[in-house]
């Protein structure tokens, strides 16, 4: 009953918006020169939204480990709701007229079945163009509350052994702020620089995971031809992970974890036009990343076993196929995949990583985009 009735608001809402977009206002002009607004709606059907292991589907099916899991299913559909606003004026007037833009966005993710899985994200920025080509931006973005799933507290562990009350939310907020370059050369190059630092805060329960994220990108797009581009890109990340939780403490005399890493992730992707449907345009991006995180906790093996050695392995695909619908409108079907391989080079240690830390993940989705201006 809960799907049905997200899914007759999700039609309320496009056959609203196409209402709207059929209504003629005494600010068109404007609005088409300086103000945009695009709202989003999709609906995701995921089949592991908490990026359980097999062991851990399992113990989820067989009713084991009380406390661990406060879902009512591993599997869920989340519709998520984009409102996202732009506002462009003429900041520097003297030789060049450049364009400036300011954003917002607001997005909302709402889970079916699994409510504690909701979650929402806020974002600001300004971007500055020096050519119709180039340009420069600076973002901003907040996620108020983000949950994972439930862990073990160790701490607690010490006093209650393991039981079903020391199993505790994982639960983290997120401050990124983001400078992205991009310039476009001869016609057929485009060039995406990215510099970002994240800064996790988390719940009372998991403070030694809260750290500092700091990321550069770089993406080239070609267009081989008017009908086919293609791109690659390197992504580098550096996460210094606090690693004790009490007053006093340093992370190599702490005996929590030591989430600190470092990643490197290597990017391909390609935008194909395909032939016209029923006269409307359409197309076909493909994105595959691959990725290597290597973690290096500060503690000995046996006090942090899920991070000293450890290594992650990282697969995701992405297509999505969109349909223009109109100059204005946007729909798309998308299916998302994602593979997570984790060891150990620490011995006997690999299948312990193993078993709790490798998932696969399933999404597929429709979406729907409308922008007024």
């Amino acid at each position: 009953m809960h799907i049905i009735k997200y899914y007759v608001l999700l039609i309320t809402c496009l056959i609203t918006i196409q209402t709207i977009s059929g209504q003629e206002t005494t600010t068109k002009k404007f609005i088409k020169n300086r103000f945009k607004l695009k709202v989003g709606l999709s609906s995701t059907y995921d089949d592991n939204i908490l990026k359980y292991s097999d062991k851990y589907i399992n113990r989820f099916l067989n009713n084991e480990d009380s406390g661990r899991f406060e879902i009512e299913t591993y599997d869920d559909v989340f519709v998520k709701t984009k409102l996202s606003t732009s506002y462009y004026f003429t900041f520097f007037k003297k030789k060049k007229k450049y364009k400036t833009q300011i954003s917002a966005t607001v997005l909302n993710n709402a889970y079916l079945k699994n409510s504690v899985k909701s979650w929402r994200y806020y974002g600001v920025g300004v971007k500055q163009y020096f050519s119709k080509k180039a340009s420069i931006k600076f973002a901003y973005s907040y996620i108020p509350e983000f949950y994972v799933r439930q862990f073990r507290q160790y701490d607690l562990v010490k006093l209650y052994g393991y039981t079903p009350q020391t199993f505790k939310p994982y639960v983290f907020a997120k401050d990124n702020y983001s400078v992205t370059f991009q310039n476009t050369f001869l016609k057929k190059y485009k060039i995406i620089l990215d510099f970002d630092k994240a800064i996790y805060y988390h719940n009372r329960y998991y403070t030694e995971y809260d750290s500092k994220n700091l990321s550069a990108s770089m993406l080239v797009e070609y267009a081989v031809t008017k009908k086919i581009k293609i791109n690659a890109g390197y992504l580098f990340t550096v996460s210094d992970a606090k690693g004790f939780d009490e007053i006093g403490e340093t992370k190599e005399t702490a005996d929590e974890s030591d989430g600190t890493y470092q990643d490197d992730t290597f990017i391909v992707g390609a935008k194909v036009k395909l032939p016209k449907i029923l006269k409307k345009k359409t197309n076909l991006s493909i994105k595959a990343t691959f990725s290597k995180r290597y973690f290096s906790s500060a503690h000995l093996i046996h006090e942090d076993p899920l991070h000293v050695g450890r290594t992650d392995q990282n697969i995701r695909l992405y297509l999505t196929y969109n349909v223009k619908l109109s100059k204005k409108a946007n729909a798309s079907l998308y299916y998302n995949y994602y593979i997570r391989d984790s060891y150990n080079n620490q011995g006997k240690y690999d299948i312990v990583v193993s078993e709790e830390k490798d998932y696969k993940q399933n999404q597929v989705g429709v979406q729907y985009t409308y922008a007024f201006y």
